[in-house]
């Protein structure tokens, strides 16, 4: 090669080289933290590492607590991103990123910002702190505006506000919507939802022959009317309030007069009552100005925890475990929080405090059990009329049974024949049939088994007692942390109190009881109550809520898919007054 050749071929490399490093100038911007990076690390990160949560022993929110790094050392190496490992746990493989974690990964944009920032010095502003984002359930209702559908879809008219949230979402999706459903199938649809039985044939006949436009709104204030509607739905409400007619655990005994509860909630619901009464009732009513026996009964909704009544138990073990469980269940059913998360140290994904469980433990502290009597007419035809099929029968089988001649029974076979005839008869057929005890013959094993089957059979007898609570006004207990959830290892005082993240008390008093808690829950500045509310009324009518994780309102709960809609519903509920 000449030496003009050589100068030539330098040069061409030279101007490549300049051309290369201009356009590597150009496409790395300088980069602005607070415009490109610390909506990043807010919305993505700081969930998991920040002041009060730092999972790995790291936090994300402020320049010294990203330099101090976190349990596995410093995570930023300024001016050289390939030796900083934030670049490892963020950069996808596969697909896939250590982090976020049960997250989708970040954009290649956004990981390329995060290289960029680093390699320019990873500056971030003096004094400059980020805050966790607010959670969308935690911000406050309000009423948003209905959408106006300028065209509507054949299919689809638009006869109420919830029609056009929908459709705009349709349309938002370029969705089209299903064709309407066939009178046939919403009479199926209407029953099922509001009943959960199946219209007759001659019910179908009717309604498809009626003419009348307003045939739909009819159908469904005679299913609202009718006593299957507190049946269907009433169930809804007890699954929440776990009810069960036994009390759990390895002697799981039969609770005798739980119905009491359960009939309460279905008439309460074919009643109408309103939902913040419907609650407050549940959550105190015993604390109530002169409370009725329904509000009594109505208390019975945390009388349905597991209960273990066996011998040589830790009786204040099982309080303490009723009592969380009170806590994690109106945490769940009113708030939509999982605030048993916080039980043994602070929820680990949202703004709930070990703290702040056990304040809402202390409201439950010193509710003892107690019961109401039933104010209910038993002596009524029909249940004579029962008790005079069922007696000769009865009678027929104990003298039967006391024909046989003597035999021995064991010590267990008497208690437990005994237990069986306690449970149902009087003490003068007691009296008659305890020498019988003691003797046995063959085929005594089949008449005792028609005579217990009798038993079982026996018209209900009157229930006499509701369980209910009572607030105890002596001998008040305290209420500690518990360190580490453990139950006799208390740790700091705490009073009444709630969440400091959600809105305080109105009143200007202390809260001190379960009805202030109640009424809080209801305050019109509480922004979950209804949401959870109208939330879980949709998925019961739906099959999934708007928000499909009713539950769970927190951080790892799904997010709504019509979060208008969820607010519109919610806001319409509070004025209609619930």
């Amino acid at each position: 090669m000449t030496d003009q050749g050589y100068r030539t071929f330098l040069t061409t490399i030279l101007i490549t080289l300049l051309l290369v490093s201009s356009r590597t100038s150009a496409t790395e911007k300088k980069i602005d933290f607070q415009r490109d990076i610390a909506p990043i690390l807010q919305s993505r990160c700081l969930s998991c590492h920040q002041d009060r949560i730092r999972q790995g022993g790291l936090a994300l929110h402020s320049k010294v607590e990203i330099d101090n790094g976190g349990e596995s050392g410093e995570i930023i190496d300024p001016g050289d991103p390939d030796a900083s490992s934030l670049m490892d746990l963020i950069t996808p493989y596969e697909g896939t990123a250590e982090m976020p974690r049960d997250a989708a990964p970040l954009t290649e944009v956004e990981v390329q910002l995060f290289r960029d920032w680093i390699k320019q010095g990873a500056s971030w502003p003096e004094n400059f702190v980020l805050e966790p984002p607010v959670l969308w359930s935690l911000k406050p209702l309000q009423r948003p505006p209905v959408p106006e559908i300028v065209k509507p879809v054949a299919d689809f008219p638009i006869r109420n506000p919830i029609d056009a949230f929908i459709a705009a979402r349709h349309q938002s999706a370029d969705v089209e919507p299903a064709p309407q459903a066939s009178r046939r199938t919403l009479i199926r649809r209407l029953y099922l939802d509001l009943t959960g039985l199946l219209p007759s044939p001659s019910d179908v006949s009717a309604y498809v022959a009626d003419k009348d436009p307003a045939a739909y709104e009819k159908l469904v204030d005679k299913l609202l009317a009718s006593p299957h509607f507190g049946e269907r739905w009433g169930r809804f409400w007890l699954d929440l309030a776990r009810y069960a007619d036994s009390d759990g655990y390895l002697g799981d005994s039969i609770r005798p007069h739980a119905w009491v509860y359960r009939e309460w909630v279905i008439q309460a619901v074919n009643d109408d009552l309103p939902f913040d009464q419907f609650s407050i009732e549940q959550l105190a009513g015993d604390l109530l100005e002169k409370p009725v026996d329904t509000q009594l009964i109505a208390t019975g909704f945390h009388r349905n925890t597991l209960s273990n009544t066996e011998a040589g138990v830790d009786l204040e073990l099982y309080r303490t475990k009723e009592l969380v469980d009170r806590v994690n269940t109106t945490g769940m059913v009113w708030l939509g929080l999982t605030l048993g998360c916080a039980e043994c140290h602070d929820h680990k994904h949202d703004p709930i405090s070990q703290k702040e469980f056990y304040q809402i433990y202390s409201f439950f502290n010193n509710a003892d059990d107690s019961s109401v009597k039933v104010s209910r007419d038993w002596d009524t035809a029909e249940y004579k009329v029962k008790q005079k099929q069922w007696q000769p029968d009865y009678d027929q089988a104990l003298t039967s049974l006391k024909t046989f001649e003597k035999n021995d029974l064991t010590k267990e076979q008497k208690a437990e024949i005994t237990k069986t005839l306690q449970k149902y008869k009087k003490s003068s057929d007691l009296k008659s049939i305890t020498k019988f005890y003691e003797t046995k013959q063959p085929g005594w094993d089949k008449l005792y088994s028609r005579l217990e089957s009798l038993l079982n059979r026996r018209p209900a007898p009157p229930a006499t007692r509701a369980p209910t609570f009572k607030e105890r006004t002596k001998d008040r207990r305290e209420t500690f942390v518990h360190v580490r959830g453990i139950y006799n290892q208390p740790g700091d005082k705490v009073n009444p109190g709630t969440p400091a993240v959600l809105p305080e008390f109105s009143s200007k008093e202390p809260l001190t009881d379960r009805l202030d808690l109640a009424k809080w829950l209801f305050q019109e500045d509480n922004p979950l109550t209804a949401r959870v509310a109208v939330n879980r009324i949709w998925q019961h009518l739906f099959a999934r809520g708007i928000v499909a994780t009713p539950n769970d309102f927190g951080t790892k709960g799904e997010p709504p898919t019509h979060p208008l809609l969820l607010d519109w519903l919610a806001a319409e509920y509070k004025s209609q007054n619930w």
